[in-house]
């Protein structure tokens, strides 16, 4: 049973030490090209250890799973596409494998922060507005911190590196409506380690902004 207690810390702590490697690679010329070429593999170890830790993978999980990441890479297909949904954008080499210009792993990416941001959000309130909002508000600004990030690392770039405001409010629109389809569908949010893998990412995010 204590070995059970401790997982979440003993997996959040591998996870912020293998972010604390990647801080530290992004910083090094010598090293930045093979940690970019890393990205990709990072996301999914992240999010396979953020599910390893939920609790109840019935029907409403699948259906809720498959909605993000098909309707999330559909829509920045069609972004990327027509530049009308974020702006005007293109995605860079460093998340991998594209299908119509668009990294597949996006869609994975933005399971995970709309998953760990819903559970941080599930703890703060019993108001379905309130943990909607929440939510909402928790990815917006993990976007608006990962942005320089993702232009600075070739994520992807924007036109004259002008990232407009509709980028974040299309961003919190689709992140309010993952929000509601979590908590409607009642997916089981006492993840022990979702708000640990959210505050890992974030500081991650912040310290390649400042370094």
């Amino acid at each position: 049973m204590e070995r059970q207690n401790n997982r979440p810390l003993i997996w959040s702590a591998i996870i912020g030490f293998l972010y604390l490697v990647g801080i530290v690679g992004f910083n090094l010329d010598a090293l930045t090209t093979f940690f970019k070429h890393l990205v990709p593999y990072f996301i999914i170890l992240t999010a396979v250890v953020v599910f390893s830790f939920h609790r109840k993978f019935d029907s409403n999980f699948i259906i809720y799973t498959l909605v993000v990441v098909s309707s999330s890479v559909l829509i920045e297909m069609l972004g990327v596409s027509t530049k009308l949904i974020f702006g005007d954008y293109t995605y860079g080499h460093t998340l991998g494998y594209k299908i119509f210009d668009v990294p597949f792993i996006i869609g994975v990416n933005w399971l995970t922060l709309s998953y760990t941001s819903c559970c941080i959000a599930w703890r703060t309130s019993k108001s379905f507005t309130a943990r909607t909002l929440t939510s909402g508000l928790l990815m917006v600004f993990m976007d608006i911190i990962m942005e320089p990030v993702a232009i600075r690392f070739d994520y992807w770039s924007w036109l004259e590196n002008n990232i407009p405001f509709q980028n974040y409010a299309v961003w919190f629109v689709l992140s309010l409506i993952y929000a509601m389809l979590f908590f409607s569908l009642e997916i089981d949010a006492r993840n022990r380690i979702a708000r640990n893998i959210y505050l890992i990412l974030l500081f991650f995010f912040i310290a390649l902004n400042i370094s």
